[in-house]
């Protein structure tokens, strides 16, 4: 059984600030953006301009991480 592996684009503002490549959970990502900034990663994406692409590297398809409502 193959693992599925993920590349994280991290941006704020349209500027890519930092990607992570074939890894198998959100957790440097995650961390990365909680340090990168002074807020919680659900006021980053929904106030701060960051942006977090999850990208399945065996199938190509890409999502973006959302805010909480």
């Amino acid at each position: 059984m193959e693992t599925t592996t993920y590349k994280f684009i991290i941006s704020q503002n349209g500027e890519v600030k930092k990607t992570f490549e074939n890894q198998t959970s959100d957790g440097p990502a995650f961390g990365y953006l909680l340090r990168a900034q002074a807020q919680s990663t659900n006021y980053a994406l929904k106030y701060g301009g960051w942006k977090v692409e999850q990208i399945n590297e065996q199938t190509g398809k890409s999502e973006f991480w959302k805010p909480y409502a």
